[in-house]
């Protein structure tokens, strides 16, 4: 009996740890081969604020160096605005590279929606798109996670803006 009490107790424990959300993240497959990067803002204006308080945010929660460099010619991450009413997205990273090793990203905050947004919306946003480009993926909408694919349940539901224990811990399993 004393057995079965503590295989069912260790079931119980497993299963719970699995299913926490408290640790749920999703990996796109592909990282930077170095936890140093460097990120230029090519524009003036709404959004480039929430990129370089995003990059602060994931530099101060985890191993990752994200600065901000002046050079348009020699950057990691290129963060960029686009103002385009034909597609749904008020974000959007592209990440290329070599096998599974990221070599450079691209990303967008969409003007056409962003700029009504409120500073801590608009973050949420930008940090989500920095999220992709190191590696993270999106996460389904009922997550309480930056990673969280839908801008509406991600900060109008959560309230989330800055990475949470998901993408720490997510971060830290990428880039140990």
């Amino acid at each position: 009996m004393k057995k079965k009490l503590t295989t069912f107790c260790l079931v119980v424990m497993l299963a719970l740890f699995l299913c926490s959300s408290a640790y749920a993240f999703v990996t796109t497959g592909m990282k930077w081969a170095s936890n140093s990067l460097t990120y230029y803002v090519s524009f003036t204006g709404t959004g480039r604020l929430e990129y370089v308080l995003g990059a602060a945010d994931f530099t101060s929660s985890t191993n990752i160096n994200l600065s901000q460099t002046s050079s348009s010619s020699s950057y990691d991450i290129l963060c960029t605005t686009a103002n385009l009413s034909l597609v749904d997205w008020d974000g959007y990273a592209y990440w290329s590279g070599s096998g599974s090793v990221t070599t450079s990203a691209t990303l967008y905050l969409n003007g056409t929606y962003t700029n009504s947004y409120s500073t801590n919306k608009r973050l949420s946003v930008a940090s989500h798109e920095f999220g992709h480009a190191l590696g993270l993926g999106d996460l389904s909408s009922g997550n309480a996670r930056l990673m969280n694919g839908y801008t509406y349940n991600r900060f109008e539901v959560y309230g989330v803006y800055t990475p949470t224990i998901g993408e720490i811990t997510g971060i830290a399993y990428l880039y140990p």
